[in-house]
């Protein structure tokens, strides 16, 4: 039996303060650092349902991918 540990995480709206972007939703920090646009429509969407939709899975893989994006985007002072 096997156990997640988690460690090494860091909040995200924290560390864009250190490259002076001021505004913090993640909308805007993908448009600043990734120059796209995410939707956010399914931000308010039913998520108890099951199955999710696959706008729903979307949603949620963009905001992981771009989050991570993000944060490499940063690393690498690409901006």
């Amino acid at each position: 039996l096997s156990y997640f540990t988690p460690g090494n995480f860091i909040e995200l709206q924290d560390y864009v303060k250190k490259f002076n972007i001021a505004d913090f939703s993640l909308r805007k920090v993908v448009a600043i650092t990734l120059n796209f646009r995410i939707s956010k429509s399914q931000q308010v969407s039913n998520w108890e349902r099951t199955p999710l939709t696959p706008a729903q899975i979307k949603y949620a893989a963009t905001d992981a991918w771009t989050c991570y994006n993000i944060y490499k985007k940063l690393q690498d002072s690409q901006i």
